[in-house]
């Protein structure tokens, strides 16, 4: 059987009974619009820098992830960014042309200031994968995979490749196995992903699947298409984060807890499920992060983007997205920067040095 591409589909109606006609699940939203990078581009590139990027991810012999970004247009390397994986919590890193994100993308206008949220789960020593998530932090532009599929969020268990506006990204997991040093396995094994077929709750993949075009030769593959014994990257295609405010509780779910939002004296309570706490919340002063119930947040010391709000095996996490003025925790007689923190009862997050601050009380 020739290995068939996903052709992915934003309806979301058989997965979702939403609380809420303002709700936006934002999984996939299509083939887009305007150029962009394509899949003869992204082999060239990883062709032309294959030593490279073979050599930089042996390198690394700790668990974590490896990106390289390059640019299309000049065909070189832009930059590159690691993240340790952690044995106890996730771990992050910000894509996007803010000089606070860890990998920045600066020559394309396209691109916005804070674009990407990557997050690695937490790793087991002795693992043969390392597993990691990627955010769209609701852009107009977003991320497509290697068939230009435009995506909003996916979720990797090994090597692979995206694009961003003019950018390519090679993402890759450390202190695991490497590529081959075949260039060509190499490349099936970045670019042939196994795009599975289940649907979950979290999870959506069209029912219908169409040929790839243009070499003839299409990558990528079906779940159902593959050996049970193959190895190969496993892609799941997700949500993306949604916006502050009404809809983040389904209706026929159960509330996994409040979510506190204070600032200048004013509170506001937002009511989590775990589809929208499992999707992320943007918080920020931007539109984008919020429907008009978060108008106390509106401060100039907040970050258009400054926190995502994020499940993950029953931890819910605050990430800071690369925010000006950070997040903070309080300690005896200071206030200590952190870029994760994991949120419980008996914790306050600070946005901005205590310009907003967070509050989760489970249910």
């Amino acid at each position: 059987m020739s290995p068939l591409k996903p052709h992915l589909m934003s309806d979301q109606s058989s997965l979702h009974e939403p609380s809420s006609s303002s709700v936006d699940y934002r999984t996939v939203v299509g083939d887009g619009l305007g150029a962009h990078v394509g899949y003869a581009e992204l082999e060239a590139l990883f062709d032309m820098h294959f030593d490279t990027i073979r050599r930089a991810q042996c390198s690394v012999s700790q668990p974590g992830l490896l990106t390289l970004a390059f640019d299309v247009g000049t065909a070189s390397l832009a930059g590159k960014c690691w993240v340790k994986s952690r044995q106890d919590a996730i771990s992050s890193m910000v894509v996007g042309r803010h000089r606070n994100c860890g990998l920045l993308l600066a020559s394309d206008s396209a691109v916005s200031l804070r674009h990407l949220l990557v997050v690695t789960h937490p790793y087991t020593n002795g693992s043969a994968k390392l597993s990691f998530r990627t955010m769209d932090l609701r852009t107009s532009l977003g991320f497509r995979d290697c068939f230009s599929n435009q995506l909003q969020g996916l979720v990797s268990d090994g090597p692979g490749m995206l694009s961003v506006g003019r950018y390519a990204l090679v993402l890759l997991p450390t202190g695991v196995r490497p590529l081959s040093s075949s260039r060509r396995e190499a490349w099936d094994h970045v670019a042939d992903p196994v795009y599975l077929e289940q649907q979950t709750q979290y999870t959506q993949a069209s029912a219908s699947h169409s040929a790839a075009s243009g070499d003839g030769e299409p990558r990528g593959r079906l779940g159902s298409d593959l050996d049970a014994g193959a190895s190969r990257t496993a892609f799941t295609i997700v949500a993306g984060p949604q916006r502050a405010g009404a809809g983040l509780l389904d209706r026929n779910e159960g509330l996994l807890g409040t979510l506190t939002v204070s600032a200048h004296g004013r509170s506001q309570e937002l009511l989590l499920g775990r589809r929208a706490a499992s999707q992320g919340v943007l918080l920020g002063s931007y539109d984008r992060c919020d429907d008009a119930c978060l108008a106390h947040v509106d401060d100039s010391g907040i970050s258009r983007v400054h926190v995502v709000v994020f499940l993950h095996e029953n931890n819910l996490y605050a990430i800071d997205t690369a925010s000006t003025n950070g997040c903070f925790a309080e300690q005896p007689g200071r206030r200590v920067k952190v870029r994760i923190a994991k949120l419980s009862p008996q914790f306050e997050l600070l946005l901005a040095d205590d310009r907003a601050r967070l509050h989760w009380e489970p249910e």
